[in-house]
Parts: C-alpha cells; structure tokens; sequence
C-alpha cells in the first residue's frame, strides 16, 4: 500500500510538468520516529483556493482525474499511523508521506 502511495504522488507530480518540461526530486528524511518521503515537482502548483481540498476524494484540478489519488495517499498514511501533506513551492509543490519509523505504528 506504501508503494501505491507513493505511484500516486509520483505520477500527479510528472502530471503537474506543463509539455512534460521540468524535474521531480524525490527524497527520504528522518524526523525524530518518522521517515518523511518528498515528491517535489516544478510544476504549476495548486491554486491557494483548491489547496484545503486536494486531499478530499474525488477532488481534482486535472480534466482526466477522477480526485481519488491522494484521498489514496491520506488514507494509506493514516492507516498506518502517518499522515500525508502538501507543502507549496516556488514554482512547483512538495508533497509529502510521513511514516513512522518500523515498529512504531
């Protein structure tokens, strides 16, 4: 499920590149008991209005999206005792996964 997580961030940040122009930087953090995973893109970014709700299921900002894809995200964090977070960028977003270390969830 961990893995389908991170599929989704990885794929809405490659989607976020306007003519596939750009970079996705990925990056794995200790935070205290957590591991903190960052998918940062230069894309775009998300509107401030739509930012409170990105996470909703069945939100989107794409035409093609269905807005189930980080509802995914959050889920599988809380599932397993983290959380899942969006961070804006200039340009671009950071999306981040944050677990708790093996053993503590």
């Amino acid at each position: 499920m961990v893995k389908r997580a991170l599929i989704n961030y990885v794929d809405n940040a490659v989607a976020a590149l306007e003519g596939g122009k750009g970079a996705v930087q990925l990056s794995l953090d200790e935070e205290g008991e957590y591991l903190r995973f960052d998918v940062v893109d230069g894309g775009a970014g998300v509107p401030e209005g739509d930012r409170d709700r990105l996470f909703e299921p069945y939100f989107s900002t794409k035409r093609k999206g269905t807005g189930l894809g980080l509802a995914i995200v959050r889920r599988i964090a809380q599932d397993h005792g983290g959380d899942a977070r969006y961070e804006p960028r200039e340009p671009g977003s950071r999306f981040s996964l944050i677990l708790p270390k093996a053993g503590r969830s």
